[in-house]
C-alpha cells in the first residue's frame, strides 16, 4: 500500500528521481519528498536554482538513481553533479520512457 501525505510517500521503495541544472552542471539525485529538498537547495547550496529538468516518481527509486550514477560516471565532476550534454539527457529520457527493469510510477518529463 502506498500513502502520500502531501508531496512525501510512504511506501520506502518509492521516490523521487530527479535531474536539475546549476549552471553548467547537472546533480542525479533523488528523495521521497522533492519540495523539501528543492526548497532546501535553493535556501542552502544553490541560491540560483532555477531548472529542474526532470522529476518523476519510481519504485525503486535507489535503484535506478545508482543506475544512472553508474551510467554517467565517466561524467562525473564532484559527487552527484555531472557534466551532461543534450545527448546525454535524450539518451536518459529515452531510458525512462522504455524502462522494464523497474516500475516507472507516473509519466511527466520536463526536458524540452
Amino acid at each position: 500500500m502506498i500513502i502520500a501525505v502531501g508531496n512525501k510517500l510512504k511506501d520506502p521503495d518509492i521516490g523521487y528521481i530527479y535531474i536539475i541544472k546549476n549552471g553548467e552542471y547537472y546533480k542525479i539525485g533523488r528523495t521521497i519528498n522533492y519540495i523539501s529538498r528543492f526548497y532546501s537547495y535553493k535556501r542552502t547550496e544553490m541560491p540560483n536554482l532555477n531548472e529542474v529538468i526532470f522529476c518523476d516518481k519510481f519504485k525503486w527509486h535507489k535503484r535506478v538513481e545508482q543506475k544512472l550514477l553508474s551510467w554517467f560516471k565517466n561524467r562525473r565532476h564532484r559527487g552527484e553533479w555531472f557534466s551532461l550534454t543534450q545527448k546525454d539527457l535524450k539518451t536518459i529520457k529515452s531510458q525512462f520512457d522504455s524502462f522494464h527493469f523497474w516500475e516507472k510510477v507516473s509519466d511527466s518529463w520536463t526536458y524540452n
